[in-house]
């Protein structure tokens, strides 16, 4: 038997439709917070899975889809959602640690 996956927020749709007997979400810590998120904080981490993508990353493309996701916010609104995605990339993507001298 295969273990479970620890999330299916971190696993592709493909894997996702073609073996979902891996995934128990009923018992998934992450998926228990995610339900439990605001509107806002959930669009922000919505707008964080599809942009912190390696698709995203090697096309340079954050700007520019990160404007055209997001056009119906004012200015305060995007700033909000910037503060939003900073904090969850850096949680996944910690900044490297400088080793002391």
């Amino acid at each position: 038997m295969r273990p479970h996956l620890v999330c299916c927020q971190f696993s592709d749709d493909e894997l996702l439709a073609s073996e979902p007997e891996l995934f128990d979400c009923g018992s998934c810590a992450i998926s228990c917070q995610l339900s439990e998120l605001d509107a806002d904080n959930a669009k922000a981490w919505h707008l964080a899975k599809l942009l912190l993508t390696r698709f995203v990353a090697d096309t340079q493309g954050l700007g520019p889809w990160l404007v055209r996701l997001t056009p119906d916010l004012d200015e305060v609104g995007f700033e909000d959602l910037l503060r939003r995605l900073d904090l969850i990339y850096d949680v996944l993507v910690p900044a490297p640690q400088r080793r002391q001298e």
